[in-house]
C-alpha cells in the first residue's frame, strides 16, 4: 500500500520516484505522486539537469530524509561508523564500496541524511534542476532552467 502523504516527489534520469521518513516509492507517474503527496512537499524534476552534476550530487551528496527537523544534518560517520565496521565484511558491491568511502573520507556526504530544507538548497545548485512545492495540487516551481 502506497503512502498518500509523500513529503518528497523527485524525478531522476529513470523516472518518477516519492518518499516519506518511513516509505518510498518509485515507477508511478507524475500525476499519482502529485495527487498522493502533502501540501507544500518538495518537487523536484531533473530531467533537464546537467547530468554529470546530478550524477555526482545522488553520488556524492547527502540523502533526504524527510523526518529530520529543518536545519539538520545527520552524520553517518558522527552515528553509524562502528556499526558500519562490524557489519563492512558483510557488505559486497557497490554499497560496500560507498560505506568504505563513508569510513575513509570524512567529506564523503553520500551516507549523511539532511532535512527537506537542506535538501532543497542542495538540489538547487544543480544546473537544470526544477524545484518547487505542491500548491493546490499544482506545482509552484522556485527554479525553472533558462531555455538554451
Amino acid at each position: 500500500m502506497f503512502s498518500t502523504d509523500w513529503d518528497l516527489v523527485g524525478r531522476g534520469f529513470n523516472g518518477w520516484h516519492a518518499s516519506t521518513e518511513d516509505d518510498s516509492s518509485a515507477g508511478c507517474s507524475f500525476d499519482v505522486y502529485l495527487a498522493q503527496a502533502k501540501e507544500g512537499a518538495l518537487i523536484f524534476d531533473a530531467a533537464d539537469a546537467d547530468r554529470e552534476c546530478f550524477v555526482r550530487f545522488i553520488m556524492r551528496g547527502p540523502m533526504c530524509s524527510p523526518g529530520l527537523l529543518p536545519g539538520t544534518t545527520e552524520k553517518f560517520s558522527e552515528n553509524y561508523s562502528e556499526s558500519a565496521e562490524r557489519m563492512l565484511p558483510g557488505l559486497s558491491g557497490g554499497f560496500k564500496g560507498l560505506v568504505e568511502s563513508a569510513l575513509t573520507d570524512k567529506t564523503y556526504r553520500g551516507l549523511d541524511r539532511v532535512s527537506l530544507d537542506i535538501y532543497e538548497s542542495l538540489l538547487m545548485t544543480v544546473p537544470g534542476m526544477r524545484v518547487g512545492h505542491k500548491r493546490a495540487d499544482k506545482v509552484e516551481w522556485l527554479l525553472v532552467p533558462e531555455k538554451a
